[in-house]
């Protein structure tokens, strides 16, 4: 039997919290907030992960105020799925062994970034996974693709080095731009996508 779990995309949206239709009045703190919501719902999306990398206070925080079998979904960190982000997301340890990155000015790519930056960032965020996965409540970490991230050998092989960066946890991906599922290439994609584990969490329609 499958195990369908209906929850929101952050639970501490500021339309959520400010329209003053769930949570009641007393409720003011993250920590109260995110109890209320997991007593309520099963699983929620961390949608600050594609932002910035997650603190270990705020990790602590999601794990100790939910109950066991809470999931929480993570949305993957900006540089991971090739959208412009800027120095200063990165985590203050890597900025600080790493004072070439204070040179680049605006916002950087992955490809801005040596091989070693890259693998800390990468081993970083696996490492939150991992804690989460420890304690019985990571969901997915979904890949949400940008608009100019077409079909394309170097994206599958991409896709696949994304995948072997987390073997043992369940991944999800998002296109947002629809040659994926064109006739041409929607047998391709689908076979790929079943032959390495990537469930298809949505796509949007946006031809070019």
């Amino acid at each position: 039997m499958v195990r369908i779990l209906v929850g929101t995309s952050s639970w501490a949206d500021r339309s959520l919290v400010e329209s003053g239709l769930f949570y009641p009045p007393e409720i003011k703190t993250a920590a109260e907030r995110l109890r209320y919501y997991a007593g309520r719902f099963p699983i929620a999306e961390i949608d600050s992960s594609y932002h910035y990398f997650p603190t270990r206070q705020n990790l602590g925080l999601w794990l100790d105020n939910t109950p066991p079998g809470f999931v929480f979904d993570i949305r993957a960190f900006s540089l991971f799925t090739g959208h412009p982000t800027p120095v200063q997301a990165l985590p203050r340890s890597i900025r600080e062994q790493h004072a070439e990155l204070a040179d680049h000015k605006g916002n950087i790519y992955l490809h801005h970034l040596s091989e070693d930056v890259a693998d800390q960032l990468w081993g970083i965020f696996a490492s939150y996974a991992e804690e989460m996965e420890s304690a019985g409540k990571l969901g997915v970490i979904l890949f949400q693709f940008p608009p100019w991230f077409h079909v394309g050998k170097e994206n599958f092989d991409y896709l696949t080095a994304c995948r072997k960066r987390f073997p043992r946890q369940q991944l999800a991906i998002e296109f947002r731009t629809a040659d994926w599922l064109w006739e041409d290439n929607l047998k391709e994609t689908l076979a790929f996508l079943g032959n390495t584990s990537w469930p298809w969490s949505a796509w949007t329609s946006r031809r070019g």
